[in-house]
């Protein structure tokens, strides 16, 4: 069942300071992985349905504010960090995980050291990480209902 689950594709993954997305509007015919380069990419992903649903929304909007900036000093990153994520944020104005995710990441760049991108990118990979084991306790509290009653549909 892991080795199952580890081939699966990930809607969201951040690897080597790349942010790629599943283009979840092809599902379930073709599976399609986009990288963003740009947080236009990360804008237009989010506005289009590229990526869906609130938790993977919020992870790609914590990542998309990422975008870009590696290599930029603190004073460079905080010059734009307000516009980038109100520009982030109306991709979806009603989408609760994306605005509560960027809003997370603008309140570490206060508290950030002068290793702000670093510390920016670590809140982004916490925020991915606490889904990821959200999903888990879900999955645990479901694993014995399903096992007695393998015909439970939701």
């Amino acid at each position: 069942m892991e080795e199952t689950l580890n081939r699966l594709p990930r809607s969201v993954t951040w690897k080597d300071g790349r942010l790629m997305l599943l283009d979840q509007r092809l599902l379930p015919a073709e599976e399609r992985i986009i990288e963003c380069e740009s947080i236009e990419a990360v804008f237009e992903a989010i506005s289009t349905l590229t990526v869906r649903g609130a938790p993977a929304i919020g992870i790609a909007a914590a990542y998309g504010l990422m975008v870009g900036l590696e290599g930029q000093s603190r004073a460079q990153i905080l010059a734009s960090l307000d516009e980038r994520c109100a520009y982030l944020i109306s991709a979806r104005p009603t989408a609760v995980n994306l605005a509560w995710a960027v809003n997370r990441m603008r309140q570490k760049a206060q508290s950030a050291s002068d290793a702000l991108y670093e510390d920016l990118l670590a809140e982004a990979v916490a925020i991915h990480q606490e889904d990821a084991a959200a999903c888990n306790r879900i999955a645990d509290a479901g694993l014995p209902l399903v096992e007695q009653h393998p015909r439970l549909l939701t």
